[in-house]
């Protein structure tokens, strides 16, 4: 009996995507009693992000519903396979989060067992030896309209047939004598049905086998015996085997195994300015395009993991883009996104100059040097930390934070201008000093000593503040700004040559960048978030304690839309650069220009930073336009949320799912949105559902409760409907349980990650990581 469409049953579990919805219908029905999922790459390469959703969908519809999930190497080609590949994969499988437990197999653990199937068949008259050439096997299988024409070998007798396949076996024959083709249907619409090849010749070395082998199957015949000899019952694989389905069903009716695993696809996701062909991505690595298959800028996970991509944000974009049946290729913004909300919430803030610019403070003590405690995250992560900064009467700045001669709208440094330097004092520009050539190489500046640590002082307000490290105690570090790949969205589609759309501007190396000395210990593969320039990770394989070297993640914003491939004319009296160490435009802070402010508006900037204690920063975004402030203003009078609550939500979340529209546009207003942060200050939905529930708000203009209720996303925060779950995410995982408690206290986070992911993230975390310090003491 054939396997049914995902689309058959689909329809009778609303609210579930294709896979899951005919997994729940089996499990209602009765078809199944237990979920056997798998993940069967070929080992002869590097998993890319869309092999990511794969993993991700196999695992966790298994973990969803009590089942488990197989990892299987395919490993039927002897000429491409290799056992570092084999490592490689199980490594960056096991760094996603998944474990296969005791269910890792390989298929050429299969391969006695395949051939005994293979007598069978023969014995059965449903397979023969073909001695056809491949060209006369093409010419006889016809064509779409032209129903196939039988082979003179198609007739042998069971007995000469199973002694030619015999001697196959025992290497009598050169490679491509002979085939095993199965018997089925030479008028088949579906051509693959038209007697297809089962077994080949060739003599190659199998990185397992060694020898012992020199007919292999094809995959269509070995990957459904597979199946069927571990008891897959669903073989999820992507929509390009449907038409293999029929094929696969014929194997599994027609062999004598006791399981019968089912076949469903869902479609491909392809990822926007990169490529996801092995071939192609191996012409880049042996072209030297990139420096190899973890070059950061490639799609492998490798590559992800090397940039500094967590396996959290991978998780979170997979489940993002979904599971359907229609292929699409999806916009490599949400990957930047899920990314960017990833890091945010736990990457460290550290400054950092690119381009350094010297600045000589001269009213501040020659020799002197004072501390100042910076913190780590800002006040909307729950993390708690800082470090020191030194402050010295020499600093270095960003040249881009330095224009001689102002354009409107820039309100960073300028003669005669004041800026705050972050975490530190409000300084003015009083000399410009240049070289012969002109070129602007140090700035003398005074500071005001009564504004240390973003300290107010009566008088027009700073509106712009900069980042800086001391010139002294700064240590110099090399900076790969990574952009992407390529300059179209699907390179793959344009005429030519694909290497012709190579983003030149994807790798800027930037030598000569000064960072902090809080970071000179920190482990290689440390994150960060630069503050104002972009997420960033130092490298694993060159970053060391007498090189840093850092790669950028992804930058604070997705500004690529906006970029021109051209570059406008920098303003005048702009600091020069020199081009060959120009960055691409994308990692520069974005620049919204402000309202020309209302004397309402003036009022209420006023109004914040006096009455309700906000920095004048935070103040000059909430009055940067009418729309924003109103919300805010909203908001606040409902009474509903905390302030400062407020002051994060509108300031760092609308944003996101603002986008490039028009804040005006959505219809989220100032009582929902206070409806909503205050149903997380109550801890109903955590921070992560409430993100969810405002991208909702604003495609549907729903009230948040209603949403809550309606996708039933309320947070869990019951100890007694938490401890079974801890239990069960400790016990399904004793080696890490060891480990913690061997001294490997990193684990606590992949134990809260687990429970986070078991509940769709609406566990309390600080709960759940509360009884895992409980039972793990």
């Amino acid at each position: 009996m054939a396997s049914e469409s995902p689309t058959q049953t689909a329809a009778t579990s609303p609210g579930l995507d294709i896979i899951r919805a005919v997994i729940a219908d089996d499990l209602r029905n009765g078809r199944v009693s237990r979920v056997v999922t798998r993940f069967p790459p070929e080992p002869n390469g590097y998993l890319h992000i869309g092999h990511a959703t794969s993993v991700a969908l196999n695992f966790d519809v298994a973990a969803e519903t009590g089942g488990v999930c197989h990892l299987r190497f395919d490993d039927t080609n002897p000429e491409t396979e290799d056992a570092h590949y084999v490592e490689a994969i199980k490594d960056v499988i096991q760094w996603l989060g998944y474990d296969w437990g005791e269910h890792l197999y390989f298929a050429s653990d299969y391969f006695e067992a395949m051939y005994e199937f293979a007598e069978h068949l023969i014995r059965e008259g449903k397979a023969y030896v073909d001695s056809s050439t491949e060209e006369e096997i093409r010419d006889l299988r016809g064509t779409v309209t032209e129903a196939g024409r039988p082979s003179r070998y198609r007739d042998r007798s069971v007995e000469e047939n199973l002694d030619m396949f015999r001697r196959m076996r025992a290497g009598e024959f050169r490679d491509g004598a002979h085939v095993l083709r199965a018997r089925i249907d030479l008028a088949s619409r579906n051509m693959l049905l038209r007697d297809p090849i089962l077994y080949r010749i060739r003599h190659a070395h199998h990185y397992r086998t060694a020898d012992e082998w020199c007919i292999y199957p094809l995959y269509d015949y070995a990957h459904p015996i597979e199946d069927a000899l571990e008891c897959v019952t669903h073989s999820v694989c992507t929509l390009e085997f449907e038409n293999n389905r029929p094929l696969y069903d014929w194997v599994v009716e027609n062999i004598p195994a006791q399981c019968r695993p089912h076949q469903y696809e869902f479609a491909r996701r392809n990822l926007d300015f990169t490529v996801m062909s092995k071939r192609k991505l191996l012409e880049l690595v042996r072209g030297g395009y990139v420096s190899g298959w973890d070059d950061p800028r490639m799609p492998t996970i490798a590559a992800f993991r090397r940039r500094g991509v967590t396996p959290a944000a991978i998780r979170s974009f997979a489940a993002m883009v979904g599971v359907a049946r229609t292929e699409i290729r999806v916009d490599i913004g949400k990957m930047e996104f899920a990314i960017r909300d990833d890091l945010n919430q736990t990457s460290p803030r550290v400054l950092c100059v690119l381009r350094p610019l010297k600045v000589v403070i001269t009213n501040y003590p020659e020799g002197d040097v004072e501390e100042i405690d910076a913190p780590l995250y800002p006040h909307d992560v729950p993390k708690e930390g800082s470090r020191i900064l030194p402050f010295s009467r020499e600093i270095l700045i960003e040249r881009d934070d330095f224009m001689e001669t102002p354009s409107p709208g820039y309100y960073r440094l300028s003669p005669g201008r004041e800026v705050r330097l972050r975490y530190a004092y409000i300084i003015r520009c009083d000399e410009v000093v240049k070289d012969e050539s002109g070129e602007v190489v140090e700035l003398r500046c005074s500071y005001d000593p009564e504004t240390r640590g973003g300290r107010s002082r009566g008088g027009k307000p700073v509106k712009g503040t900069v980042h800086w490290v001391s010139a002294q105690h700064s240590v110099p570090c090399e900076v790969r700004l990574y952009d992407r790949l390529f300059t179209v969205p699907d390179p793959e589609a344009q005429e030519g040559d694909f290497k012709n759309y190579l983003n030149a501007e994807s790798l800027v190396v930037v030598e000569g960048a000064r960072i902090e000395p809080s970071v000179r210990l920190d482990e290689p593969g440390s994150r960060y978030q630069f503050e104002r320039l972009g997420f960033f990770c130092s490298d694993m394989v060159d970053s060391g304690a007498d090189h840093l070297v850092y790669n950028r993640t992804v930058t604070l914003r997705d500004t690529w839309a906006k970029i021109s491939h051209t570059e406008a004319p920098a303003p005048t009296g702009a600091v020069s650069q020199p081009k060959q160490r120009r960055s691409p435009p994308a990692h520069k802070p974005p620049a919204t220009p402000a309202e020309e402010r209302t004397p309402e508006l003036e009022e209420r900037r006023e109004r914040y930073v006096r009455e309700l204690g906000l920095t004048t920063e935070e103040a000059d975004v909430l009055s940067r336009d009418r729309g924003t402030s109103d919300l805010f203003e909203a908001a606040s009078a409902t009474g509903a949320a905390p302030v400062r609550s407020l002051v994060n939500w509108v300031m760092q979340e609308l944003p996101r799912v603002v986008g490039e529209r028009s804040l005006s546009d959505l219809p989220i207003t100032g009582e929902t949105l206070a409806a909503l942060v205050a149903l997380v200050e109550s801890g109903t939905i955590s921070g992560t559902i409430g993100r969810q529930v405002l991208a909702q708000m604003a495609e549907t203009g729903d009230g948040p409760s209603s949403i809550v209720e309606r996708r039933g996303l309320q947070q869990i925060s019951d100890r007694r409907a938490l401890e079974p779950l801890v239990t069960q995410v400790l016990a399904a995982n004793p080696a890490k349980v060891d480990e913690y408690r061997g001294g490997k206290v990193g684990l606590r986070g992949f134990f809260v990650g687990q429970v986070m992911r078991e509940t769709s993230g609406r566990a309390n975390p600080e709960m759940v990581g509360a009884l895992i310090d409980e039972r793990l003491r």
